[in-house]
């Protein structure tokens, strides 16, 4: 019975504990940039509306997603980029326009995101923002 013990509790203690810990939040997976870009596209099938900086398809070295909202006005969005690492961003935090904004997630406070991206759309709301499905 000893022996049974001796080679049966081990792997309850490595199963339990593989049981009791967390999955991560896919709000932290993966390296994110928030950001007010021009929206850009002729709006047709080949050049189809969507914010600069927005690939046309997911690049697994690079972007990989992206969520937007467009502004009030029509004439920018406010996007989250993701990218599985950051090197894949610097091209968009590099590219940042004069009349363009960029943060980096965990850099920047909510008050602080919030009180920019209101400039561009007045409601706008960053916990209903990462409630998008992606």
């Amino acid at each position: 019975m000893t022996r049974f013990l001796a080679v049966v509790a081990p792997f309850f203690l490595v199963l339990g504990s593989g049981i009791a810990q967390r999955k991560l939040d896919p709000g932290h997976n993966h390296e994110r940039v928030l950001a007010v870009v021009p929206m850009v596209g002729a709006g047709t099938e080949a050049d189809p509306r969507r914010p600069l900086h927005a690939p046309l398809k997911p690049d697994p070295n690079g972007i990989v997603s992206f969520t937007y909202e467009v502004s009030d006005d029509g004439k920018f969005a406010i996007v989250e980029f993701v990218a599985r690492n950051r090197e894949a961003l610097l091209p968009v935090l590099v590219r940042i326009q004069a009349n363009e904004k960029a943060f980096e997630k965990e850099k920047t406070t909510k008050a602080e995101l919030e009180t920019e991206f209101r400039k561009y759309k007045k409601d706008f709301d960053l916990e209903r923002f990462h409630r998008v499905k992606r």
